[in-house]
């Protein structure tokens, strides 16, 4: 017996407020419905070649720059032309979407505010809907002459579902949601303003999942009556795929593109998700991966001379260290090393870079401005071709106890923060996020697996990680004693993390475990 199609489904609203009646009105589930019923099919096709690529690296196959997409490679043309509202991107920080941290980052006057559904939050209904309040009220503000920065929105990643709205019995993309939430809310409102609908596209692994965005918004520009073009949006170069397929994600979104950035941790992460237990391809510390190493400046390179050659903008990494206010001494050594890093994403060509803490965009913007006033600091291109070993040549580096228990130590403490409700935690002089998450459980996972051989001569072996375990879960569990809504998440983070490090295969991301955890929690 068939199942009778349903229409589109809310599951768990928090209540009955007039303003979530207002976010999930039945227009806007109308064109929720809309975007799932013309971009799924396509969405899960995508997600299925994924799990092809990795099988054919996993039988040998080694990474490329794709044969039949040589002539887009080669030939000569650009983008359209980026918007003078985004044109200035010296410094872009990262915000939560929630009404405190909108306020702290446009206080904080940087150019750019990207508001993180993707690695910044954790994905609760009530953050979800809560969100979207916020940022609906932050362009309505805006629409007033308050707010000076100009607002990107970073969506879930395409591989993601959202557990509380279902399409004809289909869970709905979480991409989709996040997109189309702020797109039916503010566009229009956005345009009036001189700015306009600006994404971040996160974790693509291929171009054709560039084109199923940019299908995306031809639809959504179409649905509403705004112009082709209006959505700009910047590929965030996260994946070990996409890096060899820069010029056709470009070109894919070329009436969209805003141009390139960087993700070095997901980049990190995805290089240790394909290459696994290989050898020569095993990462040392976290810490030691710099731009300074030859494959990441390789990587950086590439992101510059692309984007600018197609016409967009390059943005550098993200810097999430955190000011110490207690410790002056120690705080102008993290400002120092912060600036210098700054420097030399300008002196690599990138337009602007991205910071997670608003005390951080002052003394960039000054030294930024000083050393290079212009609102763009696009340079003649320096014509230099990025081969594949270029790429895939590991830096050597130590291992060390040290960074393994700092990874133990992160990974249980974002992981229970997260099932808890917060997406992001400030440790260790840090901000951590997903990112930071994924990177250090995937590091212990790989050195676990290949028993790697730690400076201090110590084998990294299961009763090394089980003994180094016990004793920083005895110290995260102390320091959560006084965040009681927090510490009772932390038996479920402890065995995540276990079933994580000790696991065969990798899973492909962690919100593949602990989201159906998070939806259904107590």
């Amino acid at each position: 017996m068939s199942t009778t199609p349903q229409p589109t489904t809310i599951k768990h609203a928090p209540g009955s407020q007039p303003w979530i009646q207002e976010i999930l009105s039945p227009e806007v589930l109308v064109f929720l419905k809309e975007l799932h019923e013309n971009f799924e099919h396509s969405r899960q096709k995508l997600l299925e070649s994924r799990l092809a690529v990795q099988q054919r690296m996993d039988s040998g196959v080694k990474f490329e720059f794709p044969e039949r997409t040589a002539h887009v490679r080669s030939a000569e043309w650009k983008i359209s032309p980026i918007p003078d509202c985004l044109r200035d991107r010296r410094l872009e920080l990262l915000v939560l979407p929630n009404e405190e941290s909108l306020k702290a980052g446009t206080t904080s006057k940087a150019p750019v505010l990207i508001a993180d559904f993707e690695d910044g939050i954790s994905p609760t209904w009530a953050n979800l809907l809560n969100g979207h309040r916020a940022l609906c009220q932050w362009v309505t503000h805006s629409s007033a002459g308050n707010n000076h920065s100009v607002l990107m929105i970073r969506p879930r990643a395409m591989h993601c579902d959202e557990s509380h709205v279902t399409v004809n019995n289909e869970l709905l993309s979480a991409s989709l949601f996040d997109f189309g939430l702020y797109f039916f809310h503010n566009a229009h409102q956005l345009v009036e303003q001189g700015q306009g609908p600006f994404f971040y596209l996160s974790k693509l692994e291929h171009y054709r999942e560039a084109r199923w965005w940019n299908d995306i918004f031809i639809f959504a520009q179409n649905y509403f009556g705004l112009d082709c073009g209006t959505i700009k949006a910047t590929v965030t170069v996260e994946t070990m795929p996409a890096a060899f397929q820069l010029d056709e994600m470009l070109y894919e979104l070329r009436d969209h593109s805003s141009g390139l950035s960087c993700g070095k941790q997901n980049y990190l992460f995805s290089f240790i998700k394909h290459f696994g237990t290989k050898a020569g391809y095993m990462l040392p510390d976290r810490d030691t991966l710099s731009f300074q190493c030859p494959f990441l400046e390789c990587y950086a390179q590439q992101i510059v001379y692309v984007a600018h050659r197609r016409g967009g903008q390059a943005i550098g990494v993200t810097s999430n260290e955190l000011p110490n206010g207690k410790n002056e001494a120690l705080s102008d050594g993290i400002m120092e090393t912060v600036i210098k890093g700054k420097m030399d994403e300008q002196t690599q060509g990138f337009d602007g870079s991205r910071v997670a803490h608003p005390q951080l965009v002052d003394p960039i913007l000054r030294h930024w401005n000083s050393a290079k006033p212009e609102t763009n600091n696009e340079r003649p291109l320096n014509v230099q071709h990025i081969g594949v070993n270029q790429l895939l040549s590991v830096s050597r580096g130590d291992i060390t106890e040290r960074q393994i228990r700092q990874h133990i130590h992160v990974c249980l403490f974002y992981l229970a923060s997260w099932l808890s409700g917060a997406g992001t935690i400030e440790i260790m002089q840090k901000v951590e996020d997903k990112t930071g998450a994924e990177l250090a459980r995937a590091q212990l996972w790989q050195w676990k697996q290949c028993k790697a051989r730690l400076a201090d001569g110590q084998v990294f072996d299961l009763a090394l990680f089980n003994n180094l375990f016990d004793e920083e879960s005895m110290k995260v569990r102390s320091m959560l004693s006084a965040k009681p809504e927090v510490n009772k998440y932390l038996a479920t983070a402890s065995e995540l993390l276990l079933h994580l490090v000790h696991e065969k295969s990798q899973t492909s991301f962690i919100t593949d475990l602990a989201y159906p955890l998070l939806v259904n929690r107590n």
